[in-house]
């Protein structure tokens, strides 16, 4: 349960009414997200508008980047289905996170398996997870120094801002 219209942690929230509350829209999905980058604490991704072509990279031991597209579903998840590079290989995969509204709060679960935690918080709360989403493309360069680095002599697939 709620305590309260501001509330604002997984801890305060009665799980199972997270679950139950209505999943958001394709359109408030892709409001979310669009022309947006997602700041990791080892990488980043960003969420083209035009196409919804998807860009990212980790750094690190496991050092990678990722190509391919993002997708929202009726059912309230964004999935990136991309091509992830390192200096090992390549591998294809898909991630998708789910998001429900309950009261002005938005939560995020990763699926298939994660918890339920706060995204967006009505108010604003300090943490959120989307306090970490930038405006813009904010992965270009990072983006073309790791490409370089994981495949060189590689081209990437295009990805345009938004607009």
């Amino acid at each position: 349960m709620v305590s309260g219209p501001t509330a604002a942690t997984a801890e305060e929230v009665d799980l199972s009414a997270v679950t139950a509350a209505a999943p958001l829209t394709p359109a408030d999905l892709f409001h979310l997200y669009a022309d947006r980058t997602w700041v990791w604490e080892n990488g980043a991704a960003y969420f083209a508008k035009d196409g919804r072509q998807l860009r990212a990279w980790t750094d690190g031991a496991n050092a990678s980047i990722g190509q391919g597209r993002w997708l929202v579903t009726k059912n309230g998840k964004l999935c990136m289905d991309a091509k992830w590079k390192t200096l090992a290989g390549s591998t294809q995969g898909r991630t998708c996170f789910s998001h429900h509204r309950l009261g002005g709060t938005i939560y995020q679960m990763k699926d298939p398996s994660g918890s339920w935690y706060v995204f967006q918080a009505s108010p604003a709360q300090p943490a959120q997870e989307y306090d970490k989403f930038k405006s813009g493309d904010a992965t270009a360069a990072t983006f073309e120094k790791m490409r370089q680095m994981i495949s060189p002599g590689g081209q990437p697939a295009p990805v345009k801002s938004g607009g």
